[in-house]
């Protein structure tokens, strides 16, 4: 599941990408945060506005339009990548322009679950189906051989957790960390590479 940062980060770093696909995560984290700072902007406004000469103020003086400017590509892009995650072309957004009913039905569609299969606008974000089926031979191989270490590997000891916690300001020994360095190499050729141990 994408995160509050990764969400923010793909909402700016994709703001002119109009082909992709984005999970409902991250649209709606990135939905809260634009609303978080719509209502900021507009009490520092409201503020501005009790506080000075209305004569005085200009365009420059708000920081609602500038928050509007610096936001309706990103925020339209981001809506058309999720449209097509459900599976729906990004003139769907027209729909907005019918009073009541058009946005109602948009949003209900920005809230629809991802189509999990690979559809005209890219294969779903890997994040977000791990257990889904894989979508090409290598992928399969090496789904299946992921699965098989994991179900070899021992289980998980919660105190060895709490151990690192408690001694996590020690000072690793050569050994400790010439150990970790062969576990990476390990974790990177079978779970990267396809490569067996």
């Amino acid at each position: 599941m994408v995160g509050p940062i990764a969400a923010l980060e793909s909402f700016i770093f994709k703001a002119l990408d109009f082909s992709g696909r984005a999970t409902r995560a991250e649209f709606w984290w990135a939905f809260l945060a634009l609303g978080v700072a719509a209502v900021i902007s507009i009490i520092m406004d409201a503020y501005t506005v009790m506080s000075r000469d209305i004569a005085d103020l200009g365009f420059t003086s708000f920081l609602t339009p500038w928050l509007f400017l610096l936001s309706f590509v990103p925020y339209l892009s981001l809506r058309v990548r999720r449209l097509h995650d459900v599976r729906r072309s990004g003139m769907w957004l027209f729909m907005d322009l019918v009073p009541i009913v058009g946005p109602i039905m948009t949003h209900v569609m920005l809230a629809m679950p991802s189509d999990p299969e690979e559809n005209p606008w890219g294969q779903p974000p890997r994040h977000t189906f791990a257990g889904s089926k894989p979508r090409s031979p290598a992928q399969g191989e090496f789904a299946a051989e992921a699965a098989a270490q994991c179900q070899q590997e021992k289980p998980h000891n919660a105190f060895q957790s709490y151990a690192y916690l408690v001694n996590g300001e020690a000072e690793p020994t050569p050994d400790m960390i010439e150990q970790r360095r062969n576990e990476i190499k390990d974790y990177y050729r079978a779970r990267v590479l396809g490569q067996g141990a």
